[in-house]
């Protein structure tokens, strides 16, 4: 996901960096319109990718659970809703890198934002002692996208699965509403 979120910022950002941005916003009455291309490139690439992954993923665990014995079976619906959240997870990620990175334009600041949001503040709050700091952190993308795939019972759970669908459906809206309106008003 991080690689993801990686490869989105750089998509966006280095544009702006070189300004050939320019010529798309030059050749196209809106710019909605570019911020909607992006975004659909990177959620369809996203899917895709984590999908692959996971096919991996499910490939190789068979092979090192046969070795035993046992074997993950794809009908089973807490696998399919892992599977799932490992996608969801995935193209609200991507989503959340493209609006990030149309929102800051800079390569290494949008890198650097995606990178605190998504790990540093997580780890750092998650390590301050009180029980509000810790639920916070659960409303973090890091934190929510775990929870998205989580289909086990967490003890120490600040998200249920809906929740946490919702709070990465959240993170990847607003920052896509930000990016979208820095393209539109502000240039």
């Amino acid at each position: 996901q991080l690689l993801l979120g990686f490869s989105c910022v750089v998509l966006v950002a280095t544009e702006w960096s070189s300004g050939s941005i320019m010529t798309s916003i030059a050749t196209t009455q809106r710019k909605s319109g570019i911020v909607i291309s992006k975004a659909l490139v990177a959620a369809i690439a996203a899917v895709l990718s984590m999908v692959l992954g996971g096919a991996v993923a499910v490939l190789i665990a068979n092979l090192v659970l046969s070795s035993v014995g046992r074997s993950l079976d794809l009908g089973d619906p807490l696998i399919q809703r892992e599977l799932i959240g490992i996608v969801a997870a995935g193209a609200l990620n991507s989503l959340m890198a493209i609006g990030l990175a149309f929102l800051i334009r800079r390569t290494a600041p949008a890198l650097v934002t995606y990178i605190a949001i998504t790990m540093v503040a997580p780890i750092a709050l998650g390590m301050i002692p009180l029980d509000t700091m810790r639920e916070i952190a659960s409303y973090l993308p890091l934190n929510a996208s775990g929870y998205m795939m989580t289909t086990g019972g967490v003890s120490d759970s600040g998200l249920t699965p809906v929740e946490a669908y919702v709070t990465m459906g959240l993170w990847a809206f607003v920052c896509m509403v930000a990016g979208w309106w820095r393209m539109t008003r502000t240039n």
